[in-house]
C-alpha cells in the first residue's frame, strides 16, 4: 500500500517489489509511465478492461490479478 499515487512513489514501489525481467500490467494512469519493466496497459478511460494482444483468444492484458494480489499481500501482513 502506498500513501500517494505520484509517479516517483508508484515507480519506486513497483521496482522494489518486482523482478527486473517481469511483465507489469496496469491501467493507463500516467504515474505508471516511468516503470522500467516490460509494461502493458489497458485503457479503462476508454472502457477497455482486458485485451488479447497475441490473438490467441486469451485476454492476457488486464489488471484483475494485481488487485487480488495486493489484497492477499495485506492479509499476510496481519
Amino acid at each position: 500500500m502506498v500513501h500517494t499515487t505520484q509517479s516517483k512513489t508508484l515507480v519506486r514501489h513497483v521496482h522494489r517489489f518486482t523482478l527486473s525481467n517481469c511483465h507489469v500490467f496496469t491501467d493507463e494512469y500516467e504515474s505508471y509511465q516511468g516503470i522500467q519493466r516490460q509494461h502493458s496497459t489497458v485503457a479503462h478511460g476508454r472502457k477497455e478492461w482486458a485485451r488479447d494482444d497475441n490473438e490467441d483468444d486469451v485476454f492476457e492484458v488486464h489488471t484483475n490479478s494485481i488487485e487480488g494480489m495486493w489484497t492477499d499481500y495485506l492479509t499476510h501482513l496481519s
